[in-house]
């Protein structure tokens, strides 16, 4: 990843000496520039066509695409493209205005990226005519570039990006100070100065919308921060052996079914009155054992990473819940709402209104930590309520089907819910994953056989379905009861 450093530091220079001019870079037959006066950024323009004035409006859905065939032929009449524009807007200088600011963030978003070019300072007023001025200043414009090209993945991240480590430029925390950063961007930059390996410090990063890696491009981008090279290879280096992959997805798994029945205090290992400074810590800890980026080398498959990244949802979700003390409050209150008034509708059997169609999510949170205890008898009675409030959802009916498999006396009702999911969701594989299990416990091997084709045929790779094909195959699997017996009774 290489970025134009030589660009920012002259970017800074003119702001700080208030220079009016023409900036212009060059990379071989591309031309781009920035006319500025007293330091602030008056417009950009681009020779490239996909970076014309009329394009970006086009592409920014201020113009119809209809308009750049007329702006050229208006301009081969002699007007400017603002002239142009202005023309087919009837005189909406809005239109074009914003179409010069989003013309100019482009145009600087490419320039960051363009190392090893030309660059040449032309000093003046008045070098080029304009109609419009956009009087911006450039620390501005390079933050809005910089979040422009880690967005639209100006640079691509190397495959050893995750084993590398960043260093802090020179200059860079006065540049910092000058730089108007969210506090995402500052946060960022404050932890990258602790001189850890990449994959560990995004761990450290908290949920929000903008990811991890974007950030650090964005710092990367504004000569913030600086990507040191991954320790080289040495000959004869082989990858983790197959056995440490099988012991990740198994942990992986195991993590997973525990985390689809466990509520947001299980999932992140905290007592229900954990304190916020616990809660974060817990939250730290379980990131940097489980981000999916720690899974990104070429020693772990796909289906490793996918689960990685279905693990680190969990956490998220859980996290995003518990971090904010008004929506754990709603959370807390919420569960023990539900706690009584699941009781008092199984004591009066009276059916649920309205209004509580809305509680739906959080019994199935209930219903879920049940099972994930054992307490399967409990788990029935939660996960019922749900798929009484809501008889359309997949989820509720799999999840009363997978806890009434572990009663014998409910495997009855337990198939019926599970073919209800697969109805409700044709093509999901843990419904089918799950409907075959149950097959298994009571000896009907040619139903599961059934279910593992059809989850084979939509995932062949699917680790699960292998396993369960294998148990099928093994002599002590098969049973002297002769199938439908069961259900049939």
């Amino acid at each position: 990843m290489r970025y134009n450093r030589p660009l920012i530091d002259k970017l800074f220079e003119l702001h700080e000496s208030a220079k009016s001019g023409l900036f212009r870079i060059q990379k071989e037959s591309a031309k781009k520039q920035l006319v500025l006066k007293h330091g602030r950024l008056t417009f950009a323009e681009s020779s490239l066509p996909e970076e014309h004035l009329a394009r970006i409006a086009v592409q920014k859905n201020l113009l119809p695409r209809s308009a750049v065939p007329e702006v050229a032929s208006l301009m081969e009449t002699g007007k400017t493209s603002e002239e142009a524009i202005l023309k087919i807007s009837n005189g909406d200088e809005g239109i074009l205005e914003q179409a010069r600011r989003e013309q100019a963030i482009a145009i600087l978003a490419s320039m960051l990226k363009w190392a090893g070019c030309e660059m040449h300072f032309y000093p003046g007023e008045n070098l080029v005519r304009y109609r419009l001025s956009l009087d911006l200043a450039l620390p501005e414009m390079l933050v809005l570039s910089a979040r422009r090209a880690a967005s639209d993945a100006l640079a691509a991240i190397p495959p050893d990006f995750y084993q590398g480590a960043f260093s802090i430029p020179q200059n860079a925390s006065r540049n910092a100070a000058n730089l108007p950063l969210d506090n995402a961007e500052y946060y960022c930059f404050s932890l990258a100065g602790e001189k850890m390996q990449i994959g560990d410090l995004l761990n450290l990063f908290p949920a929000g919308a903008v990811k991890p890696e974007e950030l650090l491009l964005r710092l990367a981008f504004l000569g913030l921060i600086e990507p040191e090279a991954a320790p080289e290879v040495k000959a004869g280096y082989m990858p983790a052996a197959a056995d440490e992959t099988d012991s990740a997805i198994q942990n992986l798994e195991a993590m997973l079914q525990q985390f689809e029945a466990a509520d947001p205090y299980k999932i992140l290992g905290v007592a229900t009155d954990a304190s916020a400074e616990e809660i974060q810590g817990a939250y730290h800890e379980l990131a940097r054992q489980y981000h999916p980026d720690r899974y990104q080398s070429r020693q772990f498959s796909a289906e490793v990473r996918a689960k990685a990244e279905q693990v680190f949802t969990y956490i998220n979700e859980s996290y995003g819940t518990l971090r904010n003390p008004s929506s754990r409050a709603l959370y807390d209150d919420n569960r023990r709402k539900n706690e009584c008034s699941i009781e008092k509708r199984s004591s009066s059997g009276t059916a649920a209104g309205p209004e509580d169609r809305d509680q739906a999510e959080v019994i199935f949170r209930a219903g879920r930590a049940c099972l994930a205890r054992g307490d399967f008898e409990k788990a029935i009675e939660h996960l019922k309520n749900c798929v009484w409030l809501s008889p359309g959802n997949a989820r509720y009916h799999r999840y009363l089907g997978v806890a009434q498999s572990e009663s014998p006396k409910h495997r009855k009702s337990a198939e019926q819910h599970l073919l209800k999911s697969i109805e409700l969701e044709p093509f999901s594989i843990e419904c089918r994953l799950s409907l075959a299990k149950l097959y298994l416990k009571v000896s009907l091997p040619r139903k599961a056989e059934m279910q593992l084709r059809e989850v084979l045929g939509m995932d062949p790779e699917n680790r699960e379905a292998h396993r369960l094909s294998e148990e099928l195959r093994k002599p002590d699997k098969t049973s002297t009861r002769r199938p439908g017996n069961f259900f049939s009774r």
